[in-house]
């Protein structure tokens, strides 16, 4: 078995332009008390866990120091939802400040606007995850059932940057450090790997205050948020729609400013609201007086036909802590001559374009998920186009239109890039609609804003959307997991006939077996 090594002999990032809301900042330069330090402790279940605040001061960064104690004080081990070998606890920045008071709205409405407010809320504590100072322990099992356990004190430290050259990014009096452990239900002895089921959550709050003087004003404009969210609802259009929505199914929401051509900035606002049930989300628009616009979705959901993800025929996963979880069957993808192109179909230019004679066609998309062993958020793996139904015997690195084989080394493959942390599928006909698109006023209105809302629209998995009506060419996307350069490869039968065209995201670290 030869190790796909990546090649970047394609690898051209793509460029996404990402337009995120704008504020004036009024920071304050404070001087810092590196003596200052603060302690905290809950318990729950047998468990205590404890955060001891400090501050250290490293050049231009004052860093936040979190040293993060658990102990389990009872005769048994302890599950917890997370990952073996790293810190059981997570610890981050949440903003305090209260929302302002809402109307009697529905429960319905009730859900959208929490949502918008917590949205609002994360703009005042954007990167304030804190990550860890030390290397996982060597020798230990990452692949074991994250557990505590009996009588073991776990300590670790933590950090993140509060200020840079004495200019803050977190204002202290409504910042609290929360450090947060989720206990599990302890599977039964000789149960396989499966997501824990959880069991309660112990949470330590610390006000950023008590370590640090620093003041910010704050950008989440929840005053503005909530009037603007009034306006929309008095649209009876749209909060009639609203209120006849399940609570449960709304999955997020926002309200900003608009950045549309020609709005008003700070006057000008855009709402978009994701339910379950549809399959792009709800728009409305409006000014400091009014609602101008709204569009209510129309299209159902999709529901995808989902099977057990598997390992490919001739694969191996090399991960010690990831496991395929789903394989969802998403639709096809429409070939008007038979060419497909790879890569991230935001603009053509840096996809790659395979011309595997394939006859104009239908042609199944399947998405496989990956998770952790024993639960956690489900990502994407990989992504297939199935060119037939014949078995796989072997795999081979795809050669692009314009590259032969002889130009990769041994165990290496054609790959191509994003900058934009989405790949897909298309083909030439349905790209040159894509690029056609990307002059259009305004990126809500462009194909690719289309279709990156139906992406978020399934949990950031996977999006289609139609770009042609007259030949039915569409375009398919889903999320990579980050940006870097990923490898195509091309599963073919015995008769050495392509069978499956797929891209792999890396998580989890396969090998193709027949590689040269």
């Amino acid at each position: 078995m030869i190790s796909s090594k990546i090649a970047a002999a394609v690898a051209i990032g793509s460029v996404v332009v990402a337009v995120a809301g704008a504020g004036v900042l009024d920071h304050m330069r404070t001087a810092v008390d590196v003596s200052r330090h603060a302690h905290a402790t809950a318990t729950g279940h047998g468990v205590e866990v404890t955060t001891r605040l400090s501050l250290r001061q490293v050049g231009r960064l004052t860093d936040v120091m979190a040293d993060v104690t658990v102990i389990n004080n009872g005769d048994k081990p302890v599950a917890y939802l997370g990952y073996a070998c790293s810190n059981p606890a997570g610890v981050s920045m949440v903003s305090t400040r209260p929302d302002p008071t809402a109307p009697n709205y529905s429960a319905s409405a009730l859900a959208v606007r929490d949502l918008v407010m917590k949205e609002r809320h994360s703009r005042d504590a954007i990167g304030g995850y804190f990550i860890e100072t030390a290397k996982p322990v060597a020798g230990c099992d990452d692949s074991a059932l994250p557990t505590l356990p009996p009588h073991r004190r776990i300590v670790h430290t933590v950090k993140t940057t509060l200020a840079i050259d004495g200019v803050s990014r977190y204002d202290a009096a409504t910042t609290d450090v929360v450090t947060t452990l989720n206990l599990g239900v302890m599977p039964d002895p000789g149960a396989p790997p499966a997501p824990i089921e959880p069991a309660g959550t112990i949470e330590v709050r610390t006000p950023l205050e008590q370590v640090s003087s620093f003041k910010v004003d704050s950008i989440a404009k929840l005053e503005v948020t909530s009037q603007r969210f009034d306006l929309a609802m008095k649209d009876a259009a749209l909060s009639s729609w609203v209120d006849a929505q399940d609570p449960p199914s709304w999955r997020g929401a926002r309200l900003d400013d608009s950045y549309e051509p020609g709005a008003t900035l700070g006057s000008d606002w855009t709402l978009i609201a994701f339910n379950r049930a549809f399959a792009t989300p709800l728009h409305a628009a409006g000014s400091s007086v009014k609602t101008v616009s709204v569009s209510i979705p129309q299209e159902r959901a999709s529901q995808p036909v989902v099977t057990d993800g598997v390992i490919p025929a001739g694969a191996v996963s090399k991960s010690r802590t990831m496991i395929p979880v789903r394989d969802l069957y998403v639709g096809d993808l429409v070939l008007p001559s038979g060419k497909v192109m790879v890569g991230d179909p935001v603009w053509s230019d840096p996809m790659l374009t395979f011309s595997l004679g394939l006859s104009a066609g239908r042609y199944p998309i399947h998405v496989v998920t990956a998770r952790s062993r024993w639960g956690g958020y489900e990502s994407v793996a990989w992504e297939a186009l199935t060119l037939s139904t014949s078995p796989v015997t072997h795999w081979a690195a795809a050669v692009p239109v314009g590259h032969s084989a002889g130009e990769l080394k041994p165990g290496f493959v054609f790959s191509w890039g994003t900058d934009g942390g989405t790949g897909g599928f298309a083909s030439p006909e349905a790209m040159r609609h894509m690029d056609a698109s990307l002059g259009d006023a305004g990126y809500s209105n462009s194909l690719s804003g289309r279709l990156a809302e139906r992406e978020e629209a399934n949990d950031w998995l996977w999006g289609m959307l139609t770009v042609d009506s007259g030949n039915g060419a569409n375009v398919f996307q889903s999320s990579t997991g980050g940006d870097g350069a990923f490898p195509v490869f091309l599963g073919l039968d015995a008769q050495n006939r392509p069978v499956v065209l797929l891209s792999d995201f890396g998580g989890l670290e396969m090998e193709y077996g027949g590689l040269r």
